[in-house]
Protein backbone atom coordinates (compact mmCIF):
# COMPACT_ATOMS: atom_id res chain seq x y z
CA UNK A 1 0.00 0.00 0.00
CA UNK A 2 1.48 3.32 -1.08
CA UNK A 3 1.88 5.96 1.68
CA UNK A 4 -0.02 9.19 1.07
CA UNK A 5 2.10 12.41 1.16
CA UNK A 6 1.18 15.81 2.55
CA UNK A 7 -1.20 17.90 0.53
CA UNK A 8 -0.37 21.50 -0.36
CA UNK A 9 -2.96 22.75 2.13
CA UNK A 10 -1.42 20.73 4.94
CA UNK A 11 2.06 22.06 4.13
CA UNK A 12 0.77 25.64 4.10
CA UNK A 13 -0.94 25.10 7.47
CA UNK A 14 2.30 23.73 8.99
CA UNK A 15 4.32 26.65 7.57
CA UNK A 16 1.76 29.12 8.92
CA UNK A 17 1.95 27.55 12.40
CA UNK A 18 5.76 27.69 12.35
CA UNK A 19 5.64 31.34 11.27
CA UNK A 20 3.23 32.21 14.08
CA UNK A 21 5.39 30.44 16.67
CA UNK A 22 8.49 32.23 15.36
CA UNK A 23 6.73 35.60 15.56
CA UNK A 24 5.81 34.87 19.18
CA UNK A 25 9.15 33.46 20.30
CA UNK A 26 11.67 35.72 18.54
CA UNK A 27 10.78 38.82 20.64
CA UNK A 28 11.03 36.67 23.76
CA UNK A 29 14.50 35.51 22.73
CA UNK A 30 15.49 39.09 21.92
CA UNK A 31 14.38 40.29 25.35
CA UNK A 32 16.20 37.42 27.04
CA UNK A 33 19.38 38.25 25.11
CA UNK A 34 19.07 41.92 26.09
CA UNK A 35 18.50 40.90 29.71
CA UNK A 36 21.84 39.06 29.64
CA UNK A 37 23.52 42.15 28.17
CA UNK A 38 21.89 44.25 30.86
CA UNK A 39 23.46 42.06 33.56
CA UNK A 40 26.88 42.34 31.94
CA UNK A 41 26.45 46.11 31.63
CA UNK A 42 25.42 46.39 35.28
CA UNK A 43 28.63 44.60 36.25
CA UNK A 44 30.58 47.10 34.13
CA UNK A 45 29.12 50.20 35.78
CA UNK A 46 29.62 48.60 39.19
CA UNK A 47 33.33 48.13 38.41
CA UNK A 48 33.57 51.71 37.15
CA UNK A 49 31.97 52.92 40.37
CA UNK A 50 34.43 50.93 42.47
CA UNK A 51 37.32 52.34 40.43
CA UNK A 52 35.93 55.83 41.00
CA UNK A 53 35.79 55.25 44.77
CA UNK A 54 39.37 53.93 44.82
CA UNK A 55 40.52 57.05 42.95
CA UNK A 56 38.66 59.21 45.48
CA UNK A 57 40.37 57.46 48.40
CA UNK A 58 43.82 57.71 46.81
CA UNK A 59 43.39 61.44 46.16
CA UNK A 60 42.28 62.52 49.63
CA UNK A 61 38.56 62.15 48.85
CA UNK A 62 38.86 64.34 45.75
CA UNK A 63 36.46 63.35 42.97
CA UNK A 64 37.88 63.07 39.45
CA UNK A 65 36.48 65.72 37.09
CA UNK A 66 34.73 64.92 33.84
CA UNK A 67 37.87 66.24 32.15
CA UNK A 68 40.92 68.34 32.96
CA UNK A 69 41.65 71.55 31.05
CA UNK A 70 44.93 73.41 30.53
CA UNK A 71 43.31 76.63 29.39
CA UNK A 72 43.17 75.81 25.71
CA UNK A 73 42.42 72.11 25.35
CA UNK A 74 41.34 68.96 27.19
CA UNK A 75 44.29 67.23 28.86
CA UNK A 76 42.59 64.06 30.05
CA UNK A 77 39.13 62.57 30.40
CA UNK A 78 37.59 60.76 33.36
CA UNK A 79 38.12 57.25 31.96
CA UNK A 80 41.82 57.98 31.49
CA UNK A 81 42.07 59.03 35.14
CA UNK A 82 40.32 55.83 36.23
CA UNK A 83 42.32 53.48 33.97
CA UNK A 84 44.73 52.38 36.76
CA UNK A 85 41.72 51.27 38.83
CA UNK A 86 39.84 49.33 36.15
CA UNK A 87 40.56 45.74 35.17
CA UNK A 88 40.50 46.40 31.43
CA UNK A 89 39.17 48.80 28.82
CA UNK A 90 36.29 46.46 27.95
CA UNK A 91 34.57 47.59 31.14
CA UNK A 92 33.99 50.95 29.43
CA UNK A 93 31.95 49.36 26.63
CA UNK A 94 28.26 48.62 27.09
CA UNK A 95 27.50 45.26 25.41
CA UNK A 96 24.33 46.73 23.90
CA UNK A 97 26.16 49.28 21.77
CA UNK A 98 29.17 49.37 19.48
CA UNK A 99 30.82 52.68 20.39
CA UNK A 100 34.22 52.90 22.05
CA UNK A 101 32.60 53.98 25.32
CA UNK A 102 29.20 53.20 26.70
CA UNK A 103 29.00 55.24 29.89
CA UNK A 104 28.72 58.88 30.82
CA UNK A 105 29.84 60.75 33.95
CA UNK A 106 27.53 63.28 35.61
CA UNK A 107 28.70 66.63 34.27
CA UNK A 108 25.99 68.45 36.22
CA UNK A 109 27.84 67.50 39.40
CA UNK A 110 31.49 66.81 38.60
CA UNK A 111 32.55 69.11 35.73
CA UNK A 112 34.81 71.40 37.84
CA UNK A 113 36.41 72.94 34.77
CA UNK A 114 35.29 75.71 32.37
CA UNK A 115 32.01 75.03 30.67
CA UNK A 116 28.37 76.02 30.86
CA UNK A 117 27.13 77.94 33.87
CA UNK A 118 25.10 74.91 35.00
CA UNK A 119 28.11 72.57 35.13
CA UNK A 120 28.67 71.04 38.56
CA UNK A 121 31.44 72.02 40.97
CA UNK A 122 31.71 69.06 43.36
CA UNK A 123 35.36 68.47 44.25
CA UNK A 124 35.23 66.47 47.48
CA UNK A 125 33.22 63.37 48.37
CA UNK A 126 32.11 65.17 51.53
CA UNK A 127 30.51 67.80 49.29
CA UNK A 128 27.80 65.37 48.21
CA UNK A 129 24.87 65.58 50.59
CA UNK A 130 23.38 62.19 49.66
CA UNK A 131 25.90 59.95 47.80
CA UNK A 132 23.34 57.14 47.55
CA UNK A 133 21.09 59.48 45.55
CA UNK A 134 23.67 61.21 43.35
CA UNK A 135 23.92 59.77 39.84
CA UNK A 136 27.60 59.22 39.11
CA UNK A 137 27.85 57.08 35.93
CA UNK A 138 25.19 55.58 33.68
CA UNK A 139 24.40 54.24 30.23
CA UNK A 140 24.88 57.10 27.78
CA UNK A 141 23.99 57.56 24.14
CA UNK A 142 26.62 56.43 21.64
CA UNK A 143 30.08 57.42 22.80
CA UNK A 144 28.98 60.48 24.79
CA UNK A 145 31.33 60.64 27.76
CA UNK A 146 29.11 62.66 30.08
CA UNK A 147 25.56 62.81 31.36
CA UNK A 148 24.08 66.26 31.38
CA UNK A 149 20.32 66.27 31.68
CA UNK A 150 17.11 64.31 31.89
CA UNK A 151 16.62 61.49 29.41
CA UNK A 152 13.45 62.99 27.98
CA UNK A 153 12.50 66.53 27.04
CA UNK A 154 9.41 67.27 29.20
CA UNK A 155 8.02 69.52 26.46
CA UNK A 156 7.75 67.08 23.59
CA UNK A 157 8.95 63.72 24.94
CA UNK A 158 11.96 63.62 22.62
CA UNK A 159 14.65 61.17 23.77
CA UNK A 160 17.75 63.10 24.79
CA UNK A 161 21.31 62.06 23.96
CA UNK A 162 22.58 63.60 27.20
CA UNK A 163 20.92 61.57 29.97
CA UNK A 164 20.52 57.98 31.13
CA UNK A 165 19.85 56.06 27.93
CA UNK A 166 17.37 53.14 27.88
CA UNK A 167 19.38 50.52 25.98
CA UNK A 168 18.13 47.54 27.96
CA UNK A 169 14.46 46.90 27.20
CA UNK A 170 13.66 50.50 28.09
CA UNK A 171 15.88 50.47 31.17
CA UNK A 172 19.32 51.94 31.92
CA UNK A 173 22.10 51.02 34.32
CA UNK A 174 23.30 53.55 36.89
CA UNK A 175 25.98 53.66 39.57
CA UNK A 176 25.63 56.20 42.36
CA UNK A 177 28.33 58.12 44.22
CA UNK A 178 28.26 55.63 47.10
CA UNK A 179 29.22 52.82 44.70
CA UNK A 180 25.93 50.92 44.47
CA UNK A 181 24.61 50.10 41.00
CA UNK A 182 21.06 49.43 39.85
CA UNK A 183 18.89 49.00 36.76
CA UNK A 184 16.46 51.92 36.52
CA UNK A 185 13.72 53.32 34.35
CA UNK A 186 15.35 56.58 33.21
CA UNK A 187 12.21 58.70 33.51
CA UNK A 188 12.16 57.96 37.25
CA UNK A 189 15.40 59.95 37.61
CA UNK A 190 14.56 63.31 36.10
CA UNK A 191 14.50 65.36 39.31
CA UNK A 192 17.30 67.92 39.53
CA UNK A 193 18.62 66.48 42.79
CA UNK A 194 20.03 63.47 41.00
CA UNK A 195 22.05 65.67 38.66
CA UNK A 196 22.99 69.06 39.97
CA UNK A 197 25.68 69.74 42.55
CA UNK A 198 24.39 69.91 46.11
CA UNK A 199 27.26 71.15 48.22
CA UNK A 200 27.26 71.02 51.99
CA UNK A 201 27.18 74.58 53.45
Amino acid sequence: MRRRGFTLIELLVVIAIIAILAAILFPVFARAREKARQSSCLSNVKQIGLGWLMYVQDYDETCPPVYTWDGSAVVSYWWEMLTPYLKNDQILLCPSQTSSRGYGYNRRAFALYPGYASDGIIMKLAGIKSPAEKVCFADSYGSRYYLYNDRTDPQDGTVSTFGIYPYHNGMGNVVWADGHAKVVEPMAYTAAGYWYAHIEP
